[in-house]
């Protein structure tokens, strides 16, 4: 038998023709799911923006009730700015609780969750399901696919512990520093910086421990035990209400640029805002100090002056609460000096927060090279403070901003470190 010449090639033809529909009809599938994938992305993108945009509120906001408001119109928003979500979709969205707890905090719809009622620190948020479309993959009998994603985020917050001597910046030691928090213990936090110099040396009384963020120099000394590292020093007075001035507790006026006073022998000085204050009486006669005194510009204790306050605050202020600008350079606001062989002693019985409060803005150095006594706390958010030839003993925290000791300063802090103090709240996703 003889076979016709190209019998065969057109068999040929046929498969390959097969073939190639086959393989086009699989090209056309992976560009319809290569596309839903990037949608998938989207999706995943969209809902991981809208579930930390409202864990962020929900770390920031203080109304029991508001941050739900807020939360959930952020989740919205976000969704449809970057899904194309719209309130119709949310409506006909579906999801399940992730527990028996969780609330919808006013979404309407259980793919907007929070888990308490009150007090949230979770939000669940379930994107509405959006359908891709096949391009090319429906000549095949593919017609695309529902995308959507879900994400859920959380608000944390690590305690701190909490510390008799807080230095939130630098620290620089060249004299003795004595920390005893009696029998719950004292501790001593500083931050970067942080220097012991070669004639410094730091004492805590056990179970106490001071701890820098960076090593300090030398690494030890010869009252000195290093415990393990902790990062990030907190403000332990961070949230505290600040006194507000003399009066009715409303911001005060900035004082007449002339009212300048000063303290003689047995002089008092009541409660009232003042420029600058020179303190002349000897330490046989103290001026006396009543209630809050406000100082926008100097309180100086001059030489061989003594300045006793029994029942009072010194507020060091940047002028009026109204105006933050008052404290932008560093000389704008109040500062405390203390001359050598100058007195200030703070030795109120009377319940108070403060000794000596800075206002949160004040980088005003405070230099002491005097003997300075203290019953209540000594709080600088932003303050610098210079303990020169000086002796600075305090029976509660101190906390400034910056601390440095010279030759022949010291100081002696007896005040327990406290409760742990809540660190700042981070926001995070998890799955």
């Amino acid at each position: 038998m003889r076979l016709e010449r190209g019998a065969d090639g057109g068999a040929i033809a046929i498969l390959v023709a097969i073939l190639a529909t086959v393989l086009f009809g699989f090209a056309a599938i992976v560009v319809d799911l290569g596309y839903a994938r990037t949608v998938e992305g989207d999706a995943q993108n969209a809902v991981d923006a809208s579930s930390l945009a409202a864990a962020g509120i929900l770390a920031d906001e203080s109304s029991p009730s508001a941050p739900f408001v807020d939360a959930d119109n952020a989740i919205r928003q976000l969704a449809a700015n970057n899904f194309g979500t719209t309130d119709a979709d949310w409506d006909a969205c579906v999801a399940t609780r992730p527990g028996a707890s969780w609330v919808q905090g006013g979404s309407g719809t259980d793919c907007i969750m929070f888990n308490h009622a009150v007090n949230p620190t979770k939000v669940q948020v379930v994107l509405p399901s959006k359908h891709v479309d096949s391009f090319f993959g429906g000549l095949f009998g593919y017609h695309g696919i529902d995308v959507g994603a879900r994400a859920q985020a959380t608000i944390r917050q690590d305690d701190v512990p909490g510390c008799a001597l807080c230095v939130t910046g630098s620290i620089d030691v060249s004299g003795p520093v004595t920390i005893d928090g009696g029998a719950t213990g004292g501790s001593s936090s500083a931050g970067d910086n942080s220097r012991v110099g070669t004639g410094g040396s730091v004492t805590v009384q056990e179970p106490g421990a001071i701890t820098f963020t960076d090593t300090p120099s030398p690494a030890a000394g010869p009252a000195y035990s290093s415990r393990p590292i902790i990062r990030g020093v907190t403000d332990p007075f961070l949230g505290s209400i600040l006194p507000r001035g003399p009066g009715s507790g409303q911001p005060f006026p900035l004082p007449a640029p002339t009212r300048t006073v000063t303290c003689g022998p047995g002089d008092h000085l009541p409660e009232a805002t003042y420029r600058n204050i020179l303190v002349t009486a000897p330490s046989t006669d103290p001026c006396i100090a009543d209630g809050v005194v406000v100082v926008t510009r100097l309180l100086h204790v001059g030489a061989d002056a003594s300045l006793a306050a029994n029942v009072a605050t010194l507020q060091l202020s940047c002028g009026t609460r109204t105006a933050p600008a008052d404290c932008a350079s560093p000389t704008a606001g109040g500062r405390l000096q203390v001359d050598a062989t100058g007195q200030l002693s703070m030795s109120s019985l009377v319940p108070t927060a403060f000794s000596i409060v800075a206002d949160a803005g004040n980088t005003s150095a405070m230099t002491l090279n005097g003997d300075v006594f203290v019953a209540h706390a000594i709080y600088g958010r932003s303050t610098p403070v210079t303990v020169g030839a000086a002796n600075l003993s305090a029976s509660a925290r101190i906390s400034v901003q910056q601390l440095t000791i010279e030759p022949g300063g010291s100081v002696a802090v007896n005040a327990a470190g406290g409760a742990p103090v809540p660190g700042p709240r981070l926001v995070g996703l998890y799955r």
